[in-house]
Formats: C-alpha cells, sequence, structure tokens
C-alpha cells in the first residue's frame, strides 16, 4: 500500500520491533496508572488532581497500543493460512482457498492501517486539547 508510507517511517523509529515489548509496556502503564491514583486517594490529595494524574499516566496506553499495533503490522511475518495449514493441509493447497485467503488478510491490513492513522490522529489531538481545556478553566 502507499498510502500507509508514513506508518512504515514511524515503525523504522521505533525503539523495539517486537510486538511483546509493548503487551508488556501497556501492562506496566495499567498498573502503574491505577496504583498512583490509588495512592494519591490514599494520601489526601483532591481527587480532581489524582484523576489527572492517573489520566496523564493512563494516556500513556494510547501510544503503547499503536507501537503494538504497528509492530504487528509491519515485523510479524504470518499468514492466515498458516493456521489452517495445521488442521487442513488439503485446504492450503487450494488456489482459490489462497486467493480468498489473500484478499481478506489484505482487506484486515487495509482496516488496521485506518485505525492506526486515527489512532495517530488521537496521539496529537489529545495534547492540544487538554491544554485548551486547562487554558479555558
Amino acid at each position: 500500500m502507499k498510502f500507509d508510507q508514513p506508518l512504515r517511517a514511524i515503525n523504522n523509529k521505533l525503539p523495539n520491533k517486537k510486538p511483546s515489548y509493548y503487551l508488556k509496556l501497556l501492562v506496566v502503564v495499567v498498573v502503574s496508572a491505577i496504583l498512583v491514583s490509588t495512592l494519591l486517594i490514599a494520601a489526601g490529595v483532591n481527587e480532581r488532581i489524582s484523576g489527572n494524574v492517573g489520566g496523564l499516566i493512563a494516556f500513556l496506553i494510547v501510544p503503547c497500543f499503536f507501537g503494538y499495533m504497528l509492530a504487528h503490522l509491519y515485523n510479524v511475518e504470518r499468514k492466515a493460512s498458516d493456521s489452517v495449514n495445521v488442521y487442513l493441509p488439503q485446504l492450503t493447497s487450494s488456489e482459490s482457498f489462497n486467493k480468498i485467503s489473500d484478499g481478506f488478510s489484505s482487506f484486515t491490513r487495509f482496516l488496521l492501517v485506518i485505525y492506526a492513522y486515527l489512532l495517530l490522529v488521537l496521539i496529537i489531538a489529545l495534547p492540544v486539547m487538554g491544554v485548551l481545556s486547562a487554558l479555558a478553566s
């Protein structure tokens, strides 16, 4: 696909190309957001402040998921026919099955690229909206 070149450039800049790294990072961010919010509430800090701090940490979930999605999209070489080959090897020898499988995988890849662009817009827009809402109040 031609229109996913910016995503490929972002993928090349990722510090780690393995999706499991981003899943571990995602778990760490979720647990730390819960812990920080709980500790701030237990310390008697205003609920609004503790919620905002927890929300800022929880915002890191979106870039972690974006990194996971890019790492999986461009660095994992798997086809749908690989899993079918284990159970029904005679089906994967069919040319019509291979065409349908390739069409389905290209369609899901297209949807993932569109979703990645939506996440990228979200990553850019949310901090801007946060700053604007802080200035307004």
